[in-house]
């Protein structure tokens, strides 16, 4: 289990099933869609100064590895989907949106998905929890070697 979460978080990929990353988030602000206005107006800009955490890395793979359909990968797509997701003051995932597609709609969905099944640590500021919306990449990769991205 460590491992898988090791894996994740130092941006290697699992074959055969995907891998999830945490984008880095700059200038201490969160990564809110360009449609945020629309979405959630409350948290378009939200200053921090503890960044959120994955809590079940693990988790987050088996449901990634859930998602990636054997006809998916028996037909040899893979891809990168850019989902922007809104972390709660709970840490719980309320929404996830495509912020850059993989231009396979079934990957797309299937990365929605899976960021729905992230679990955080809530982002501070000082002490105090915020919500936020941040970028999570969601990579599936076919084949069944274990290799870096």
């Amino acid at each position: 289990m460590k491992r898988i979460a090791m894996l994740l978080a130092t941006g290697l990929l699992l074959g055969g099933c995907a891998s999830t990353q945490v984008t880095p988030l700059g200038n201490r602000e969160g990564q809110p869609p360009p449609n945020c206005e629309r979405l959630s107006p409350e948290i378009c800009s939200v200053v921090y100064t503890q960044a959120p955490e994955m809590l079940n890395g693990p988790e987050v793979a088996r449901a990634t590895q859930r998602e990636y359909s054997t006809l998916i990968e028996d037909t040899n797509i893979g891809g990168t989907t850019i989902i922007h997701v809104l972390i709660n003051k709970q840490g719980i995932v309320e929404r996830t949106v495509v912020g850059k597609s993989s231009s396979h709609i079934g990957l797309d969905e299937a990365a929605l998905r899976v960021g729905m099944v992230a679990k955080f640590r809530p982002a501070k500021l000082r002490d105090k929890p915020v919500a936020l919306w941040i970028q999570l990449a969601i990579t599936f990769t076919p084949g069944d070697i274990l290799r870096a991205k």
